[in-house]
């Protein structure tokens, strides 16, 4: 299923950082998604 990907070249640690940043911000904005989509429901 899919395409694995073929490493280039390493991440530098900047690269790195950056991708644990978007991934822990992806699951806030996913909470916060969430938490709205609930108390929307609840006022309907």
């Amino acid at each position: 299923m899919g395409s694995p990907v073929k490493q280039i070249r390493p991440l530098n640690e900047k690269e790195i950082e950056y991708f644990q940043y978007a991934g822990l911000n992806y699951v806030k904005l996913k909470d916060e998604y969430l938490a709205e989509a609930k108390a929307d429901s609840k006022n309907t």
